[in-house]
């Protein structure tokens, strides 16, 4: 695989065996191997072990809004859902009640 590629967790899963690893609903983990039913992956403490390919869901991509969806998973994943605002006409980001970037600022194309 060339792209650095992150897949979501979509449930809990716990590892059965030694080469299994345990991942948790909404973890985020870098895709190692995906030539198989069960995909190879590497979580934030630098551990990796094989997942069910049917418990995670890729999240990169290159169609138009993929960056602001991932930011979304990532601030979801992160539980800073609620801090963020997304404007989607406008492009621009609200953390509280400040605008992101600030006057001179172009929104995102």
């Amino acid at each position: 695989m060339t792209e650095e590629v992150i897949v979501v967790a979509k449930w809990d899963y716990t590892a059965q065996q030694d080469q299994e690893l345990d991942i948790r609903k909404n973890e985020r983990l870098h895709l190692l191997d995906d030539t198989k039913t069960w995909w190879r992956v590497r979580n934030a403490g630098n551990q990796t072990g094989y997942v069910p390919s049917n418990y995670v869901e890729r999240k990169n991509s290159l169609k138009k809004g993929s960056l602001v969806k991932n930011i979304k998973d990532t601030l979801v994943s992160s539980g800073l859902e609620n801090l963020v605002s997304f404007h989607k006409m406008k492009r621009w980001v609200t953390v509280g009640s400040e605008c992101v970037g600030g006057e001179n600022s172009r929104p995102v194309p």
